[in-house]
């Protein structure tokens, strides 16, 4: 089922709620694909993609972060999630097991991360910043 961008996880920055909404759409892409029968080299092309601008994402909002001065335990913990966004996207699509024996844990994974990443700890940043003026 696709993952939806609801105003609810806006973290009131344009640039970054248009990212999230860009990624939300990539994953909707890599589950398509995968529900799709679109064949393994659609889907390794949508996960790259994914992986693609969710580096550039992770940069921004990083970038975001030490910007409006987020304390440092809590850049950390954010800095964290996004490494074990990327490293278990990496682990659930690499060694010689076939696409189809990891789609579902995987789709599983990146519609609950995405929703929970975004709806938890970047919206702490934006409540940081509206704290802090």
């Amino acid at each position: 089922m696709p993952i939806q961008w609801t105003e609810d996880l806006s973290v009131d920055e344009p640039e970054l709620d248009e990212q999230h909404k860009i990624l939300f759409a990539i994953v909707n892409e890599v589950e398509k694909a995968a529900e799709g029968g679109c064949g393994a080299a659609a889907y390794v092309e949508a996960l790259g993609k994914l992986l693609q601008y969710a580096a550039h994402h992770f940069s921004a909002e990083e970038r975001y972060m030490r910007d409006i001065g987020l304390p440092e335990q809590r850049y950390a913990v954010h800095v964290a999630d996004h490494k074990m966004f990327r490293d278990k996207v990496a682990e659930m699509t690499s060694g010689g097991v076939s696409v189809d024996d990891k789609m579902c844990a995987l789709l599983k994974f990146l519609n609950g991360w995405s929703v929970k990443h975004i709806g938890r700890l970047d919206r702490e940043f934006a409540e940081f910043r509206r704290r802090s003026g």
